[in-house]
């Protein structure tokens, strides 16, 4: 079966996200489980997400992890991290992980969108944030980190910001995925913009 729907719906939102500035070069990567076959359609690895074609897409088997590549090119190689987040979070049905640019600042500088939370969006629309330190792309150590920090019970949340890196955004559709990914980087635009325009104020350190 060659998914061509969902393939597109992948390339679609590769593209917006590659226009509104959320990814750039060959930053980040979009995934869609397919609970139904247990198969992962992923976006692969050194190719931009705004220029993807349908046939680039990787599609695995999600039980076996590089091992099971079934078709398109090489899958990204944050797969592993796409795997540990679907086995720990069966509700999840897409995943977008980028490097936005707004987001890594505030967070690179030891501030959090939701400390004052300054748009509703913070408090309503995103939920918490959870925030993981730095481990080296593609690690084990990584996948299992951002997998363990979207399975808090009792209550999951669907952002996770990787230190260094960037941020993880989760959802039941690639659309929601796409929603609260940018959310949180308007948020943390917002934020900034904010706190620069008002300079008595000061950022409160989470530190």
């Amino acid at each position: 079966m060659n998914y061509l729907p969902l393939r597109k719906k992948i390339c679609n939102i590769g593209k917006i996200l590659y226009n509104r500035g959320l990814i750039s070069g060959t930053d980040g990567n979009i995934s869609l489980k397919i609970s139904y076959d247990d198969v992962i359609l992923i976006t692969p690895t050194g190719y931009n997400k705004g220029f993807l074609r349908c046939e680039d897409i990787s599609a695995v088997k999600l039980n076996g992890g590089r091992a099971g590549h079934i078709s398109g090119k090489t899958p990204t190689s944050e797969l592993t991290l796409h795997i540990e987040v679907y086995k720990r979070r069966p509700d999840i049905k897409a995943i977008i992980h980028s490097h936005a640019p707004w987001t890594n600042a505030l967070y690179l500088s030891q501030r959090t969108i939701d400390g004052p939370a300054l748009l509703i969006e913070a408090a309503y629309v995103i939920g918490r944030v959870e925030v993981i330190p730095y481990y080296p792309p593609g690690s084990k150590e990584l996948a299992l980190e951002v997998g363990h920090s979207l399975s808090k019970c009792p209550d999951p949340p669907n952002v996770c910001i990787m230190m260094r890196h960037g941020m993880v955004a989760c959802g039941k559709n690639l659309e929601a995925a796409f929603n609260l990914a940018e959310a949180v980087e308007s948020c943390a635009k917002t934020t900034i913009l904010t706190y620069l325009l008002k300079n008595d104020l000061k950022f409160p350190d989470i530190t």
